[in-house]
């Protein structure tokens, strides 16, 4: 679809992509977070243009259309993560 992505070559903090979408001019971002806590705590957070946490209505509509998704399923998560890696990440 044309839409240009960063990857980060490591692990790195939530501020961290606050920054880079600021930095790079991103129209938005998103953090797959884990947790110390419980599994049901893990999830993403999405961050707008101006670095900041979208607004609860958005992050609202992006949980109901990810739980419109059927299932995915994944036949070779080393094919998955070479696609993900041959992607522009950031320098």
């Amino acid at each position: 679809n044309g839409i240009k992505v960063y990857l980060f070559d490591e692990l790195v903090p939530t501020p961290m992509l606050s920054f880079a979408v600021r930095r790079l001019g991103c129209s938005s971002g998103i953090v797959l977070t884990a947790s110390h806590n419980p599994s049901k705590y893990n999830g993403i957070k999405l961050i707008i243009e101006e670095g900041r946490d979208a607004p609860v209505e958005t992050t609202s509509r992006l949980e109901k259309l990810i739980e419109d998704i059927d299932d995915v399923e994944i036949d070779d998560i080393d094919d998955m993560v070479n696609k993900i890696n041959s992607l522009d990440n950031i320098d």
